[in-house]
């Protein structure tokens, strides 16, 4: 999730402040990645998988939930809880 997350930062908001929070307890796992806006104009990247999509199919395997969408600093926020 993490590197996919960081590829997104990358591809879409190149230059941005990327922060990363990982914690974990018995119940479970939290993963958020966060960018601030792009600071660069964005490269002439392509995908070569199935993204968020992708992402999202695995996290539901593994029982847990992701959230993707706006965030703070008119950024984007990508987010999975994982049951323990």
């Amino acid at each position: 999730m993490v590197q996919e997350s960081l590829t997104n930062a990358l591809r879409h908001a190149p230059g941005a402040a990327v922060r990363v929070l990982v914690s974990g307890s018995v119940s479970g796992l939290t993963i958020r990645v966060e960018n601030d806006r792009s600071v660069q104009e964005r490269p002439n990247l392509s995908g070569t998988g199935r993204g968020l999509a992708g992402l999202r199919e695995r996290i539901d395997e593994l029982g847990g939930q992701l959230r993707a969408g706006p965030g703070r600093h008119d950024g984007w926020l990508v987010e999975a809880v994982l049951p323990g």
